[in-house]
């Protein structure tokens, strides 16, 4: 999901400092965010920024015997 840059005011990351975070590639990254599994901005350049708030909630641990949400490939797992 794509946010309008206008109304965010908190730390944007790029793809290739979230992918270090998560340790998986730049294009998974940029896959997850053109799948919508990470809200994201998209810059006039193309070029994505990811909220913090969207890399906390992908770290936070996940149950993996609780099927009610949907988390992305590997959420979770590096906690």
């Amino acid at each position: 999901m794509q946010l309008d840059g206008e109304n965010v005011a908190e730390k944007l990351y790029t793809t290739r400092q979230v992918s270090e975070m998560l340790n998986v590639s730049r294009q998974t990254v940029t896959r997850w965010c053109a799948e919508g599994y990470i809200t994201y901005i998209e810059l006039p350049t193309g070029q994505f920024r990811i909220p913090k708030s969207e890399v906390d909630r992908i770290l936070v641990p996940v149950d993996p015997h609780d099927n009610s949400n949907d988390p992305l490939p590997g959420q979770g797992a590096l906690l």
